[in-house]
C-alpha cells in the first residue's frame, strides 16, 4: 500500500476533478430549477393577491366614467371634449357607442380596433345611453429585445448558481480529494480550509486530525520495529557466541547464559504484544484481585514476599489482568536492572484509585531523568534496555485511565508509580 505513495496523484487528481464538476452541475441545476420555481410561484402569488383589487379599482374607474359622460351624452360638443380631454391626458383611445352598438365619438390615436381594454357602461334615470370603450396598447419588446433580455436573465442566473454550487463544492470535492490520496498511501495529505464551511470544516478538520494520528502510528511502527530489530542483534549475537563456546564440551554456565538470553528475547516479545493490545485497543476489563496479582508477579521475579505490602481492605480494581501484569514485571525489572534491587512493593488500595510504588535500592535519577525514563528503548546503567519498560508501564496506566511518574526520594533510591482507577 504504502509503496505507492505518490504514484496516484494523476488518477486522484482525475477523481477531484470529477467529483467537483459532477457535485457542481448537480447543485447548479438544482439551485437554477428552484429560482426559476420560485419566481414563477411568486409572479403566481402576486397575480392572484392583486386581482381582486384591480378589479375593484376597474369597478370604480367604470362607475365615474359612466356619471361623468352621462352628464354630456345628449351635448354632442361636450361629450366629443370630453373625449378628447380624457384621451389626451391619459395617452388612450376611446370610443363612444350608442345602446346599438354604433359609434358616437372616437377620440385618441389608439384605435379600439383590436381588443378593448375597458368598457364602461353609460346610463341615467331613463335607462342605458351606450357605452364608454377605451383601448390602449401594452409595450411589446421586439424579437431581438426579448432574446437579449432572456440571455441577460439566464446569465444572472448562471452566476448566482454556479457562485453557490462552487462555494458549496469546493470544500466537499476538497475532503474527497484528501480521503482518495490517504486510501492511496499519502498519509501526508491535508484538507485545506482557508474560509469557514460550517459543518464541512468540521469534517475536514477531524479527516486531518485521523490522518495526522494514522501517519504518527504508522511513524511509531517504523521507529518501533527499527530499533527493536537493533536491539534484538545483541542477545543473538550472544547467543551465537555461547552455543560455539559449548559446542563439543558442556559448559554448564554458558547453557545458564543462554537461557537468560532467551528469557530476555521471550520478555521483549512479551512486551511488543502487550504494545499491540493497547494499539488496538484490546483491552478485556475484569475484576481483578490485587493481592494475588502481585504475588504471583513477584515469585516470578524471584523476588520474597516480604517486600510486598498491601494497605487498604477492598483489594479488587477493575482492568486487564495480562497488562496489569506486564505493568508490575516492568516496574521490578527496571527497579532490579537500573535501580539496585527492589527494596519494597507498596500496594495502596484507594477508595478511588489503587496505586502501586516500587521502591529500589539504587542511587536515584539524574536530574531531568525523570521522564525520560518513560521512553521506549532507552538504555541506562551497565544493563543497558533491550525492552519497552516503562515506557510500557505509562501506556498500561493511561488505557486504563490512569498515570505512571517516578521521582526521587529522600535518603536516596527513587520510587516509580503505577497508578489506575477504581
Amino acid at each position: 500500500m504504502f509503496g505507492h505513495r505518490y504514484g496516484g496523484s494523476r488518477e486522484v487528481n482525475g477523481i477531484y476533478r470529477f467529483v467537483r464538476a459532477r457535485m457542481h452541475r448537480r447543485i447548479f441545476v438544482g439551485f437554477a430549477l428552484a429560482i426559476l420555481a420560485t419566481g414563477a410561484l411568486i409572479g403566481t402569488i402576486a397575480r392572484f393577491s392583486a386581482g381582486s383589487p384591480w378589479q375593484q379599482q376597474q369597478s370604480h374607474l367604470n362607475a365615474y366614467l359612466g356619471e361623468e359622460f352621462a352628464n354630456d351624452w345628449n351635448d354632442p360638443v361636450a361629450r366629443r371634449a370630453r373625449a378628447e380631454r380624457l384621451s389626451r391626458n391619459f395617452a388612450v383611445g376611446i370610443t363612444l357607442v350608442d345602446v346599438k352598438g354604433e359609434a358616437l365619438e372616437k377620440a385618441g390615436t389608439t384605435r379600439c380596433d383590436g381588443p378593448v381594454r375597458m368598457r364602461a357602461p353609460v346610463a341615467n334615470a331613463a335607462g342605458p345611453l351606450g357605452e364608454v370603450r377605451i383601448c390602449y396598447s401594452t409595450p411589446r419588446l421586439g424579437g431581438a429585445r426579448f432574446a437579449l433580455a432572456g440571455a441577460l436573465a439566464l446569465l444572472v442566473l448562471w452566476l448566482i448558481a454556479g457562485k453557490v454550487a462552487r462555494r458549496i463544492t469546493k470544500p466537499l470535492a476538497e475532503v474527497a480529494r484528501v480521503a482518495e490520496e490517504l486510501a492511496r498511501g499519502n498519509l501526508s495529505a491535508r484538507a485545506r480550509m482557508p474560509e469557514s464551511h460550517g459543518e464541512v470544516r468540521e469534517v475536514a478538520e477531524a479527516l486531518n486530525r485521523m490522518a495526522a494520528r494514522i501517519d504518527k502510528q504508522i511513524s511509531d511502527q517504523r521507529a518501533l520495529l527499527a530499533t527493536v530489530s537493533h536491539e534484538i542483534r545483541t542477545p543473538l549475537a550472544r547467543l551465537r557466541f555461547l552455543v560455539e563456546r559449548i559446542r563439543g564440551n558442556s559448559d554448564v554456565r554458558s547453557i545458564d547464559d543462554i537461557e537468560r538470553e532467551v528469557f530476555e528475547m521471550d520478555e521483549l516479545v512479551g512486551e511488543l504484544l502487550a504494545g499491540s493490545r493497547l494499539d488496538f485497543g484490546a483491552i478485556a476489563r475484569k475484576p481483578i484481585d490485587i493481592t494475588a496479582l502481585a504475588i504471583a508477579v513477584m515469585e516470578r521475579a524471584e523476588e520474597p514476599p516480604e517486600k510486598l505490602i498491601v494497605e487498604g481492605s477492598n483489594r479488587f480494581v477493575l482492568g486487564d489482568q495480562t497488562l496489569m501484569k506486564r505493568a508490575l514485571a516492568n516496574l521490578l525489572s527496571n527497579a532490579r536492572r537500573h535501580g539496585g534491587g527492589v527494596l519494597q512493593l507498596t500496594i495502596t488500595c484507594g477508595d478511588r484509585c489503587v496505586v502501586f510504588e516500587v521502591i529500589d535500592a539504587g542511587s536515584g535519577f539524574a536530574k531531568g531523568e525523570e521522564e525520560r525514563a518513560f521512553e521506549p528503548f532507552v538504555s541506562a546503567g551497565k544493563e543497558g534496555s533491550i525492552g519497552l519498560g516503562l515506557a510500557l508501564v505509562r501506556r498500561i496506566a493511561e488505557a486504563h485511565g490512569g498515570r505512571a511518574f517516578a521521582e526521587n526520594r529522600e535518603g536516596g533510591g527513587a520510587r516509580v508509580v503505577f497508578e489506575v482507577p477504581r
